[in-house]
């Protein structure tokens, strides 16, 4: 006797109800979210996006300290309001569960945001916007998952460095993320270098400081690109080229320099042991002793962010005096563990040292 056909029970029923219910994540749905204000609250988040370029919802919470369920509802809002792009971490069309989501700021989304919040006639929450956004180029985005896992790693950077410049008496000169803009011309003479950063501070004595941010996904696996790129860095220091960078940095954020001949040095962070160690080889055989500084991503908490946790060339003499004491005899295995070994005990430095 053939078994009558099953029937859905309460549970399966609501779970269908629920995803029919349940608003997309990718797909803007502008007509299933009501319209209300735009708020004071959704202007700052929209400009963190648009400042940062690559934000995930957690890095907004770090910035932003609200309730999740407050963020969640505002991003949303902005969302299928055509006011922000999400994109999925996996790719485009990856609509996987739990995938983290990505915001950006298209050039289209900033279009239409401006235009909303003056629709609403508050000059004084447009003002805000307009000089949010006055200091924050507008760009094309690019959604390759490999490109946007970079550029979170940036990101991440300057929100770690954001929340630790407030525990120090350190002040903010300027950010800014650069991320593949080439910095210099390659016809005057140098190799055009593409920070994915740049930044200043400056000390409760008045002296100052300039880095260039290198986010390192070890994805070029041998030392020749990795030591172009550093001797880049020299020879743009060099040529007259970095010079010329600072001035115009002078202009546009008004501050002055203490010294007449103002250096800068490059920050190295990358994701493993071996590929810091290989990447303080490199700097060693371009012979940058204090302007590469390396370190893990895993070090820079917001708590350890200016504590000694850069590895640097100039520390490296104790263990090239205990390379230069071993018999001719020695294995390639038995040098690198020797390497690998003194690595580990080398002195850190801090950014302010």
């Amino acid at each position: 006797m053939p078994k009558p056909p099953k029937t859905p029970g309460p549970n399966q029923t609501g779970q269908e109800e629920t995803q029919q219910a349940r608003i997309s994540r990718f797909r803007r749905e502008p007509a299933r979210v009501p319209d209300k204000r735009i708020t004071p609250r959704m202007v700052d988040i929209f400009l963190s996006v648009a400042r940062y370029r690559f934000l995930t919802t957690d890095l907004l919470a770090r910035l932003h300290r609200l309730p999740p369920a407050t963020l969640t509802r505002d991003l949303r809002y902005l969302f299928h309001k055509g006011y922000l792009t999400d994109r999925s971490l996996y790719g485009e069309g990856r609509s996987v569960f739990n995938a983290p989501v990505v915001h950006m700021v298209s050039p289209q989304n900033r279009q239409d945001f401006t235009r909303a919040v003056a629709r609403q006639g508050a000059p004084d929450l447009l003002a805000r916007l307009d000089a949010g956004l006055a200091e924050i180029p507008s760009a094309k985005q690019t959604y390759s998952p490999f490109f946007l896992t970079h550029e979170l790693g940036v990101s991440r950077f300057f929100v770690s460095f954001e929340e630790a410049i407030q525990q120090t008496g350190l002040t903010t000169l300027f950010w800014e993320r650069l991320s593949g803009v080439p910095l210099t011309d390659s016809q005057r003479g140098s190799i055009a270098i593409r920070p994915d950063g740049f930044f200043g501070l400056r000390n409760a004595e008045g002296l100052n400081a300039f880095f260039f941010l290198e986010y390192d996904r070890s994805t070029r696996v041998h030392a020749g690109p990795i030591e172009r790129k550093m001797l880049g860095y020299k020879t743009f220091a060099e040529s007259g080229q970095w010079e010329d960078v600072l001035d115009g940095r002078k202009a546009r954020y008004g501050f002055t320099v203490n010294r007449p001949r103002m250096g800068f040095r490059v920050l190295f962070v990358t994701d493993g042991e071996l590929r810091r160690d290989f990447l303080l080889r490199c700097a060693l055989k371009v012979k940058g002793y204090k302007v590469f500084h390396i370190a893990l991503e895993t070090d820079l908490t917001p708590e350890r962010f200016f504590a000694p946790v850069w590895l640097r060339g100039k520390e490296f003499s104790p263990v090239a005096e205990e390379l230069a004491g071993l018999p001719k005899t020695a294995s390639a295995r038995e040098r690198a563990a020797v390497i690998r070994e003194g690595i580990a005990r080398m002195p850190r430095v801090s950014l302010v040292d």
